[in-house]
């Protein structure tokens, strides 16, 4: 049984997720899952008991196989969105990560599995992310002007 914060009842969901922002050289990983039409930044769900922080470190580890490091927390955002048939609720912390090398040398773009998903990375340039499919919505402006201290988000779409 997975110990991850989600819950479902009669069509609605809530999720506790906690969200990697790696950027290097004006451009930030994203990844796209089993090849969906959109993109999403890396990240993973938080287990009971666990820090988010540690979640994003773990997640990082089992994702993209690299060992990174928290430089601050960016954003708390309450999302609320339908996906697979669920009105979903979702809390998620989002982190800006250092880009280690071995990271930067997967390349431009790289895929790996997890369990049974299939996860493409690509480096996006951020001046041109208003052209990429990206959720949340909010990241499109807010990768551009990364804030200095937490800031809290709430999302609709």
């Amino acid at each position: 049984m997975s110990s991850d914060v989600v819950f479902k009842s009669d069509g609605k969901k809530f999720n506790f997720r906690s969200v990697a922002v790696i950027i290097d050289n004006n451009r930030v990983l994203l990844h796209c899952i089993d090849n969906n039409p959109y993109w999403s930044l890396p990240g993973g769900r938080v287990e009971l008991g666990e820090a988010s922080g540690d979640t994003v470190i773990r997640e990082m580890k089992e994702e993209i196989r690299v060992d990174c490091e928290i430089i601050r927390p960016l954003w708390v955002m309450e999302n609320f969105f339908h996906s697979f048939g669920y009105d979903t609720h979702e809390i998620a912390f989002y982190y800006l990560l250092t880009a280690p090398t071995a990271l930067i040398d997967k390349g431009d773009s790289f895929q790996e599995q997890e369990g049974t998903s299939s996860l493409a990375f690509k480096w996006h340039l951020i001046d041109d992310i208003h052209n990429v499919t990206l959720f949340p919505e909010f990241l499109r402006t807010s990768l551009k002007n990364l804030p200095d201290t937490l800031t809290h988000v709430t999302h609709r779409s």
